[in-house]
């Protein structure tokens, strides 16, 4: 059985790179270069779009949508990538 490790949390962004990432966020939101992950690793993300409803048009309005105030901090995805951090937002 795999040792459940604690998520680190990464908050050593400066104001520029987080806004850069989100331009190139955007940039592949709006070229439709994303998926967001539904399966069984990823019962958080299945729940919230069933609990709200949120369909493909929705998706892109709230990416779109995001700022870098939004912007909280990245943490390793252990559960498909290696060696790839997600950002969360608030």
């Amino acid at each position: 059985m795999k040792e459940k490790v604690e998520t680190k949390k990464y908050t050593d962004f400066t104001p520029e790179h987080i806004k850069k990432y989100l331009d190139e966020f955007r940039k592949l939101i709006l070229k439709g270069n994303y998926s967001i992950s539904i399966n069984k690793n990823r019962q958080k993300n299945t729940d919230f779009i069933e609990t709200y409803q949120i369909d493909t048009k929705k998706e892109r309005e709230i990416f779109l949508a995001l700022q870098y105030e939004d912007f909280c901090y990245a943490v390793d995805n252990e559960k498909e990538i290696e060696e790839q951090r997600l950002g969360e937002i608030r």
